[in-house]
C-alpha cells in the first residue's frame, strides 16, 4: 500500500510555496521602491548641490579657489537655465496659381492649352 498525501496536505504545501514566492516579490519590490527613493533624492540633492555652487560663484568666489577647498568640486549637474523657446521652421512659399489657370498647369503649357 502506498502513502498518498491527501488533498488538504497537497494544498497546505502548495500554500506554503505560493507564500514563499510572494515574500521574495514584496522584499523584490520593496528594495526597487527603496532604490528609486533614493535616485530620486539623490537626483534632488544634485541639484540643490548645483544651486548652492552657482551661488558661491555669484558671491564672488572662482572655481580655482574653491577647488582648493577639500571636499568641493564642481558639481556634475548644471543648474537649470531660462527655458528656451523652439524656433519655427521657416515655411516654404509656394508660388501662386492664378484661379483662372485651373488646379494643375504644366510649365510648358499656356492656360488657353489647359482651359480648351
Amino acid at each position: 500500500m502506498t502513502n498518498t498525501p491527501s488533498l488538504e496536505d497537497t494544498l497546505k504545501a502548495a500554500q506554503g510555496l505560493v507564500e514563499q514566492r510572494l515574500a521574495a516579490v514584496e522584499a523584490h519590490k520593496r528594495n526597487v521602491d527603496a532604490e528609486n527613493a533614493a535616485r530620486q533624492e539623490l537626483a534632488e540633492r544634485e541639484r540643490e548641490t548645483a544651486r548652492t555652487w552657482s551661488d558661491l560663484l555669484a558671491s564672488g568666489w572662482t572655481v580655482a579657489e574653491l577647488r582648493r577647498i577639500p571636499g568641493f568640486s564642481e558639481p556634475k549637474v548644471k543648474v537649470p537655465g531660462r527655458p528656451r523657446t523652439k524656433r519655427k521652421a521657416p515655411t516654404p512659399t509656394t508660388p501662386e496659381v492664378p484661379a483662372q489657370l485651373g488646379a494643375t498647369v504644366d510649365a510648358g503649357e499656356s492656360a488657353e492649352t489647359t482651359s480648351a
